[in-house]
């Protein structure tokens, strides 16, 4: 595959949406260099092979290509915890949909870090279920911290939800950082929960 198509298909949200799969991968931990890109392109079409970006992978050289133009992300990726990791069992029990959203952080309780209260962070939910989400962050943020949250889902109409959550946990480093959030019973958590299936069941199409 010459430069110029490899390049084209790399292009924006293209690689953006490979990138949020990647992340999703579990195999990231533990694949060599030279098996990664034959066995994450086997992982895409076994699991997401409906999907339009899959469907759009012309063979293991595009996913290569992906890689080698990735290195600090993909590098770092290798840190994150995988999308269940940290979960308690009735969480895992749940629906968990992979998305693509923005979500807004404030701190608003941390008795780690008592000086970052009111402190504002843009981050992208990886995942959601009823009760949490994953969330991928430019920054740490402390175990056990409380967050005011406004997230807003793809597609229309617009909807943003104000959530409060717990952080139960968190991975990564440098610039990259992954948190598992618990959804706490107070705002609009109840609404959350009434609209999930409606509100994220077409994002997962879209990855």
């Amino acid at each position: 595959m010459n430069a110029e198509a490899s390049n084209d298909w790399l292009n924006g949200a293209r690689a953006k949406k490979l990138l949020r799969l990647y992340l999703a991968w579990p195999s990231r931990f533990s694949a060599t260099q030279d098996t990664e890109a034959q066995l994450f392109l086997a992982w895409l079409q076994e699991n997401y092979g409906d999907l339009s970006i899959v469907r759009g992978i012309r063979g293991e050289a595009d996913i290569q290509d992906f890689l080698s133009q990735n290195p600090e992300i993909i590098e770092a990726a290798r840190f994150l915890k995988p999308a269940d990791g940290g979960v308690e069992g009735s969480a895992r029990r749940e629906r968990r949909i992979r998305t693509s959203t923005h979500v807004f952080l404030s701190i608003y309780e941390s008795r780690q870090a008592p000086d970052l209260i009111g402190h504002t962070i843009k981050g992208s939910v990886l995942d959601v279920t009823r009760s949490g989400l994953g969330v991928l962050l430019p920054e740490p943020i402390s175990i056990d911290t409380i967050i005011n949250m406004t997230v807003a889902p793809t597609g229309y109409p617009i909807v943003l939800y104000r959530l409060t959550g717990q952080v139960k946990w968190v991975e990564g480093g440098g610039d990259l950082y992954q948190a598992g959030v618990h959804i706490l019973d107070v705002d609009e958590a109840e609404r959350w929960r009434a609209d999930f299936e409606s509100r994220f069941d077409s994002d997962l199409e879209e990855i």
